[in-house]
């Protein structure tokens, strides 16, 4: 027997598991091929049954990750203003204004839960589907760190900070002047497309409000009660920190009427946010700066003195624009930027050499007041102090108050501020007594002769006040307070009179005088 010779049953059983071996491989795909054949029967599917399962697919992972998250987010609401979360976010337009919270950028949107959120993406968005598009922001809060400018940049949208520092201080004047002047910068330079103005602070009610309220009051004809009620309607419930609504009807000489009360804190302000009184705290977005004492316009028990600074600071572009009418309209030469030379008239001593002007010319006499020399420009935006180094102050308790379309627009006086003591009481009051008038509306009247332009002042500037004093307290305003209009006109007298003037006249004034002042009426023939 031959034993390397298989029996033929066993060949024939290795053969058949051979085959069926070689089968099943051949019946097996690879991952790429079962990859490649599913990818290809996709591609056969119409295109919106392959988009509406990828949409499924992304929803059901996204449902999947938002039931295992949604137990574990929270959201830091500590890191915000307090208040902000709740507070609405903007209010009813008023003109050109929008009335606004603060905005906050993408590094808060860990601290907001959805729904909560309000950046400048969503400001620009609501405001466009309102149809308002955004030309400018003013941005009162006194930290940065709130939204990055470089958004409102990409959509050309002017942004101005005005850093207005809380702990319950009102802004400053300097502030105010800035507001009012960006403004009218602003609409100034708008085309046929309205543009609207975003203001905003922290909450968008108590500076932000008093700063609208004294664009208002600037530019249209209202009193303090109806812009405060203007503004309140549209950002209810306004302004409801007292300081701030006491030193509006202080700015503008106005008295507040007794019905006037001051609203609740809002209930967004929450409990922590009131003092012991249940009043609203201070902000806190400040940057660490605490505030002074809020003043009032009006004048204090303090010692008045000539030397005292009156007037309030305003932005340098505008001084530089005064400055130029000043000179064009005295037809004086333009002096280079930093040079300064004040346009009022310059006084010539009466010496020996001086008399015989007395000779050559007609002359009014007055007396020469213990004041301050001052050149006033009256303007619809306010009243500006211009004194003898050519600095600019914008002086409210000057201010000429009354139908803006009748309103003087860059008329200007010259004229001296003195101090006068009552004799009854012995309080002191200021006077600024005008005795010439340079420019009426604009219009130069500089070569017009002397006794023209005295009569005119007290034509085109005094009657129309004591018009216009009348009209105010009968009809839209009567707690206006005319008497804060320190202004008069000063008087003039023929030479032949000068001794009634030094014995008579000057003894009785309430200031003191040191002299006299001749003023030439014309040439003598």
């Amino acid at each position: 027997m031959d034993l390397n010779t298989m029996p033929e049953e066993e060949e024939e059983t290795y053969d058949r598991h051979v085959q069926e071996y070689t089968a099943a491989i051949d019946h097996t795909e690879s991952a790429v091929n079962i990859a490649n054949r599913e990818s290809f029967e996709r591609s056969k599917r119409p295109m919106k049954e392959r988009s509406e399962e990828r949409a499924t697919s992304t929803s059901q992972r996204a449902d999947q990750f938002y039931q295992t998250t949604r137990r574990f987010k929270s959201y830091d609401t500590a890191k915000l203003p307090s208040g902000w979360l709740d507070c609405p976010s903007f209010g009813q337009e008023i003109d050109c204004f929008i009335p606004s919270k603060v905005p906050l950028g993408e590094a808060f949107n860990d601290s907001i839960p959805p729904g909560k959120r309000y950046s400048f993406k969503q400001v620009i968005h609501q405001h466009s589907v309102l149809g308002r598009k955004l030309g400018l922001v003013i941005d009162l809060t006194n930290t940065t760190c709130y939204y990055s400018v470089s958004d409102l940049n990409k959509e050309g949208i002017k942004h101005v900070k005005i850093s207005c520092v809380g702990r319950d201080a009102v802004p400053n004047s300097a502030q105010v002047n800035q507001f009012v002047y960006e403004v009218s910068l602003f609409l100034s330079r708008q085309n046929q497309t309205k543009k609207y103005i975003l203001v905003h602070r922290t909450h968008g009610r108590n500076r932000t409000g008093y700063m609208i309220i004294h664009y208002l009051m600037r530019s249209t004809s209202m009193s303090v009660t109806q812009a405060i009620k203007k503004f309140a309607d549209a950002r209810p419930p306004g302004i409801y920190k007292p300081d701030y609504i006491d030193a509006l009807y202080t700015y503008y000489h106005e008295k507040k009427p007794r019905i006037i009360i001051c609203p609740p804190t809002p209930e967004w302000k929450r409990s922590s946010d009131l003092d012991l009184n249940c009043e609203a705290m201070a902000d806190e977005d400040d940057d660490g700066n605490h505030a002074a004492p809020i003043l009032d316009n009006c004048e204090t028990e303090a010692q008045m003195t000539n030397d005292d600074v009156l007037g309030e600071e305003v932005p340098r572009d505008l001084v530089d624009r005064y400055r130029y009418f000043c000179y064009q309209t005295l037809k004086l030469n333009t002096q280079p930027r930093g040079a300064k030379q004040f346009p009022g008239s310059h006084p010539v001593s009466l010496d020996r050499e001086n008399l015989q002007l007395l000779r050559q010319r007609y002359y009014y006499a007055t007396w020469k007041a213990d004041g301050t020399r001052y050149m006033m420009l009256i303007t619809i935006d306010g009243c500006y102090l211009i004194d003898r180094k050519f600095n600019i102050q914008v002086d409210t308790s000057l201010a000429v108050k009354g139908v803006r379309e009748k309103t003087h627009h860059y008329t200007l006086l010259d004229d001296e501020m003195v101090i006068d003591t009552m004799p009854d009481s012995g309080t002191q009051e200021r006077r600024y007594l005008i005795y010439d008038l340079m420019a009426l509306n604009q219009v130069s009247v500089v070569e017009r002769p002397f006794h023209e332009r005295w009569k005119m002042i007290e034509k085109e500037v005094i009657e129309p006040r004591i018009t216009e004093r009348d009209n105010i307290y009968q009809s839209w305003n009567p707690y206006y307070r005319y008497d804060l209009e320190l202004s008069g006109r000063k008087g003039f007298w023929l030479l032949p009179t000068v001794d009634k003037l030094l014995k008579d006249f000057i003894p009785k004034l309430s200031h003191e005088a040191d002299g006299l002042i001749f003023q030439v009426l014309y040439l003598m023939v």
